[in-house]
């Protein structure tokens, strides 16, 4: 379909396990070429295939999707789900154990409604999780959000005003909205934003169109470190060095190391826009 863009994410916690995304989500598992007795499968190289396990259509203006690190892995995936709305969705692709761990289902709505970049679960505190916003005035871009201290919307209401239910004649009591355990970004447009795997309380934020900020939020009201640049998208850091990150604009591609954040070590101009950049997950 024109204009709608196509993301491939690998789950962190299941090394045969992604999903793809677009207008819907589709959950994959790669297996062995001789395993197929089904259909539903896409041929990924000459020895395996991708066999569909479940789509997810139950929601719309999708604009950036997480998978959920869990610290004792699961069979089932957890998705953080950003929408154009500014809303942080966690669903799954049926009923799983996130049920009854009451993840599933919960809503973390922003004060204001705007456009969700980004968003990131923490690697090393998997309740915590990070979202960037669009710009609106007097309020914050950046959001961390702690999902085991947020109030679950099992009938996905957001309003905070009291409503009456058809089958009980009491009026039900307002809605409780989980608040962010931090804020950061004052009237500021966040772009993308990644987690230090080794350092859990700093991220990589990319702001404003005009620079990289490097933030420790144990103190969220002050920038570690920043770096003008219009290569805001994308950031990536990593995964074997903490000092070492990605991002990209337009037709470029920039490594950079935290350690002399002034201009990037590497830039890589490539022939057509940037979409996507990752590292090797194995070197």
């Amino acid at each position: 379909m024109s204009g709608v863009r196509l993301e491939v994410q690998w789950s962190p916690v299941h090394p045969d396990k992604c999903i793809t995304w677009g207008t819907e989500i589709f959950l994959y598992e790669v297996v062995s070429l001789k395993d197929v007795s089904k259909l539903s499968c896409s041929k990924v190289s000459d020895t395996t295939v991708a066999n569909l396990l479940a789509i997810n259509s139950n929601h719309h203006y999708v604009k950036c999707v997480d998978i959920y690190p869990h610290p004792q892995p699961e069979p089932d995936i957890l998705l953080a789900i950003g929408q154009a709305n500014g809303k942080v969705v966690l669903t799954t692709f049926g009923p799983t154990v996130f049920d009854a761990l009451g993840l599933a289902g919960k809503e973390l709505v922003p004060r204001h409604a705007r456009q969700c970049n980004t968003v990131a679960w923490n690697p090393v505190d998997s309740n915590l999780i990070a979202a960037g916003l669009d710009k609106y005035r007097a309020d914050h871009s950046v959001l961390l959000w702690d999902v085991l201290k947020c109030p679950h919307h099992g009938d996905r209401r957001t309003s905070v005003a009291p409503s009456v239910s058809h089958q009980h004649p009491a009026a039900s009591p307002p809605v409780e909205l989980a608040r962010p355990v931090a804020e950061l970004g004052l009237s500021e447009t966040a772009h993308s934003l990644a987690w230090f795997n080794c350092q859990s309380r700093s991220l990589v934020i990319g702001m404003n169109n005009k620079h990289l900020k490097l933030v420790d939020l144990r103190d969220s009201n002050k920038a570690v470190m920043s770096t003008p640049t219009k290569a805001v998208y994308g950031l990536v850091v990593d995964p074997h060095n903490d000092h070492q990150l990605a991002s990209f604009v337009e037709n470029h591609i920039y490594v950079w190391d935290t350690r002399n954040f002034e201009k990037p070590v590497l830039t890589l101009a490539q022939s057509k826009p940037v979409t996507k950049v990752l590292w090797c997950p194995t070197r």
